[in-house]
């Protein structure tokens, strides 16, 4: 991404399954020197990983570690018995594979590496020693056992950017992420939303928001005091309004809902901007989104607490919207007529062209601020 984004041109090589053919040529070259016959044992772990690129290197790697397969000092080359094989009990899932690997991991570094797994595919050694509770150099140690196995590995930082980690794969990440029980990782998520909060500027927040509101959501559940409930929820009410303007309306929904049922039931009350703010924003979000009863169902508390003139009659005018879109064009004549009410101007429901045609002019006088008050 960094490549990218200096201007150069940056290509990308997808990865297909491996023929039957291509296993037998990488399991071949793999075990060199071996006086064996290698093509039963590649159809064997080509059946198992269906050519999966990773799975098969990592599939191999396991045959070793269980000495299914071992380098025979005495022949001077790789040795396997493929009856032994076919026998053992082999998972051919490679998720359980990629947990039985994090399972061989000494505690400290399984704890480390499950940890790591919470903040997604990268991740920041500072950030983890936070909230490993350790220090940067321990925790860097009890890292380095899964670099060396094969399963995270350091990247290149430029200088006062910090240390960063990858998983070498997405499989891996997701089998780090399931070791740690929903408990753990709704606990580690809060930690680390609360952690980029206390450390970013306000700016760096809002940069940052979707990642913030992420972890912050996923730990939900443990945030008990009010103050940390509407801290969340002005958070949830940025991010939905960033994901409006950048037109993503389900996500939008998603953390407006989510902000709204952090409110307490005397949020008109006691925050009534931020409660307006979320209703506000949800409406327009839900309609925008497609669904115009949850639209509606915003729509009404807001009217109910609408302070002046101007404010009810935008919120008209937003239900003139719904009820247009919906296909009840009574409706929406009804509300346009008990806006233009409020703003002075009396539209009869039946009349003469004449009379409407004078009514409209005085509206257009108005809105150009030039009629009478």
């Amino acid at each position: 991404e960094q490549i990218k984004g200096g201007g150069a041109r940056v290509g990308s090589v997808v990865l297909q399954a491996l023929t039957i053919k291509e296993v037998c040529t990488f399991v071949r070259d793999t075990l060199r020197p071996t006086s064996q016959e290698t093509e039963s044992l590649a159809h064997f772990i080509h059946g198992k990983t269906l050519g999966n690129p990773f799975f098969t290197h990592s599939y191999l790697q396991s045959l070793n570690r269980q000495g299914l397969i071992h380098f025979d000092v005495d022949r001077g080359g790789w040795s396997w018995d493929l009856q032994q094989i076919l026998t053992a009990r082999l998972t051919d899932d490679v998720g359980a594979l990629m947990s039985r690997r994090i399972d061989e991991l000494s505690l400290d570094a399984r704890h480390a590496l499950t940890l790591a797994a919470c903040f997604g595919e990268r991740f920041s050694l500072e950030e983890l020693a936070s909230l490993n509770g350790k220090s940067v150099d321990e925790t860097a140690d009890a890292l380095w056992e899964s670099v060396t196995t094969g399963l995270i590995r350091p990247l290149v930082s430029q200088p006062g950017e910090g240390r960063y980690y990858k998983f070498l794969h997405n499989r891996i990440l997701q089998a780090a992420y399931a070791c740690n029980s929903p408990q753990a990782r709704s606990e580690a998520h809060l930690q680390i939303g609360q952690n980029m909060v206390a450390r970013l500027q306000p700016t760096e927040v809002k940069e940052r928001i979707f990642v913030v509101v992420h972890h912050l959501n996923a730990g939900v559940q443990h945030v008990q005091d009010l103050d940390g409930k509407l801290l969340l929820a002005r958070l949830n009410l940025l991010a939905g309004e960033k994901a409006k303007l950048a037109s993503a309306y389900e996500s939008a929904v998603l953390y407006l809902r989510q902000g709204l049922g952090l409110l307490p039931s005397d949020a008109w009350r006691r925050c009534p901007e931020l409660a307006s703010g979320l209703h506000r924003e949800g409406m327009e979000a839900e309609y925008l989104s497609g669904d115009h009863q949850a639209a509606l169902r915003l729509y009404e508390p807001l009217q109910a607490q609408a302070k002046s003139v101007l404010e009810r009659v935008d919120l008209i005018g937003r239900r003139v919207l719904l009820d247009t879109d919906r296909g009840h064009h009574k409706q929406a004549v009804r509300a346009a007529r008990e806006g233009l009410a409020l703003l002075g101007v009396d539209i009869p429901e039946v009349g003469s062209t004449g009379a409407e045609l004078r009514a409209f002019a005085g509206i257009q006088w108005r809105l150009l601020g030039q009629g009478p008050a």
